[in-house]
């Protein structure tokens, strides 16, 4: 799909100016690709029980996201803020702390594009989103995103039908259906509830069970001094899955940690306003641990 985002439309309306006052102007290719490109639209939604409490809390993110052709669109929504890699069920990913520094001098724009008033339905609740202009440290992205106003859980349940709606402004208006996950209970750590862990020895694999679904179960666990993390993730339906021993950074000394096992569900938005969309679902439970060699 060719869309236009406000500064690239603005741009294209003085070309046919130009163009209509002399026949003999010229168009740069590098700005001509820029202008085409892919729009996307992105929903998360996330809710954080701390392990023991009976209360969560909650929020939504939405970005339409507008990418130019001449950018890959993997790259573009990391710019964006939409990155919610994780491994493959089974596979576990373990980061250092250093994030690889990536080249950034060639890259063109990515925007953030005004989507109108955007609200989400949820049985018998109903969010309506805030603007917020995107915290960028470059150049590369501007625009604005749509987050909750509060971090309150009771908008935003589990185990419900949502419904995502746009009034539309650079883009069309759509509305779209999706259905969210139950949250995970009943998870045990080594063999005892989770809220009952207050250490954790790395020297050893780490076993965790949870009431089986039908999505996918990831568990983190974070270094807090020196900023690593290992992420795991599992089969849901299998109901049981193991942080092995094998995936531990090297050289880890006695420090706080953060012990996080959540439930993940990410649909296709059902949508012809954008050329591709997806909501996501991170429902997960967190505890404090200190983290023992």
């Amino acid at each position: 799909m060719k869309m236009y985002p406000s500064s690239a439309r603005s741009f294209a309306i003085a070309a046919v100016a130009v163009t209509a006052s002399a026949c003999s102007a010229t168009v740069d290719v590098a700005e001509e690709s820029e202008r085409d490109g892919t729009t996307q639209a992105h929903l998360s939604v996330s809710r954080l029980r701390q392990a023991g409490d009976a209360e969560a809390s909650a929020e939504a993110i939405a970005r339409f996201v507008f990418v130019p052709a001449n950018m890959r669109v993997e790259r573009g929504l990391e710019l964006a803020g939409v990155d919610d890699t994780l491994p493959a069920a089974g596979t576990c990913v373990t980061e250092t702390g250093q994030r690889p520094s990536r080249p950034l001098a060639s890259l063109s724009r990515v925007e953030l594009i005004d989507a109108g008033e955007v609200s989400v339905q949820a049985g018998s609740h109903q969010a309506t989103l805030a603007p917020r202009a995107f915290p960028s440290v470059t150049d590369l992205v501007s625009g604005i995103v749509y987050t909750s106003v509060d971090r309150s859980s009771g908008p935003l349940p589990a185990g419900q039908s949502y419904r995502i709606e746009t009034t539309g402004g650079s883009v069309p208006e759509f509305s779209a259906t999706t259905q969210a996950p139950r949250e995970l209970d009943s998870v045990t750590v080594n063999g005892s509830p989770m809220a009952d862990v207050d250490e954790l020895a790395i020297g050893d694999p780490i076993d965790l069970t949870w009431t089986v679904g039908s999505d996918l179960v990831y568990a983190r666990l974070a270094f807090n001094s020196s900023g690593a993390r290992v992420t795991c993730s599992f089969r849901d339906s299998e109901g049981v899955g193991t942080i092995p021993l094998d995936a531990m950074p090297p050289s880890i000394t006695e420090q706080p940690g953060r012990l996080s096992v959540g439930r993940v569900r990410a649909q296709r938005l059902n949508t012809d306003a954008f050329d591709d969309g997806h909501v996501r679902f991170d429902f997960r439970t967190e505890t404090p641990v200190k983290l023992l060699p």
